[in-house]
């Protein structure tokens, strides 16, 4: 038997495989997959992976661009947005600034401005981010407190596929800093612990809406 899940607090168990040399658990209740307490990077591992990352790039642009197209009906009546988890680069609030929405970046290594984290928005955005967390339900209370009335959540990660047979042939694992990996039931889970509705984008993720 695991330790209790990070998302909802039920048990887990223990998975027979390790991707990297890492261990995993899966949580019985939201059926997510949680990295072992002991392999979670430190914040200096984090960093130098995130400065491998091509974030500057013209194909990054064009990337994120094609993650806003997908949840683009839900840019409705948005006049202030967030990016939770910008990294280095504020190229997401430039996509949204274009847009005529004013839009600011917080990152906790590259922008930990906190005055960021006091104010309400309409819309806030994690595009590649919620894996990363150590503490997702800590960071998503925190994250429901930071939207307006109907704001609205969108989290851009991959969800595990209904098909996975062996975790460990899963490139998204793979990756030393991907800590906490959601499922379909993962996504009602939190919604109902934040008393949210949930839009499920694909397997690409899944909006929170207030």
């Amino acid at each position: 038997m695991g330790c209790g899940c990070r998302l909802c607090g039920e048990l887990t168990e223990n998975l027979s495989i390790q991707v990297g040399g890492r261990s995993y658990s899966r949580c019985e209740r939201c059926r997510c997959i949680q990295m072992d307490q002991q392999y979670l990077p430190n914040p200096e591992l984090e960093k130098k992976r995130y400065l491998h990352h091509q974030n500057n790039s013209d194909d990054y642009r064009s990337y994120l661009s094609g993650r806003v197209e997908i949840f683009k009906t839900h840019l409705k009546d948005v006049f202030l947005h967030l990016d939770y988890g910008s990294g280095p680069n504020p190229i997401l609030t430039e996509i949204f600034e274009k847009k005529e929405i004013e839009s600011y970046s917080y990152d906790p290594i590259f922008n930990p401005n906190s005055d960021l984290l006091n104010k309400r928005y309409d819309l806030i955005t994690l595009i590649e981010v919620a894996e990363h967390f150590h503490q997702p339900l800590k960071e998503f209370l925190k994250l429901g407190n930071m939207i307006k009335e109907r704001g609205k959540i969108v989290i851009m990660t991959q969800l595990i596929p209904l098909d996975l047979l062996d975790y460990s042939e899963w490139w998204y694992m793979r990756d030393m800093t991907h800590t906490f990996f959601y499922s379909i039931e993962s996504v009602a889970v939190l919604g109902d612990i934040l008393d949210m509705q949930t839009e499920l984008l694909g397997n690409k993720g899944f909006v929170l809406i207030g």
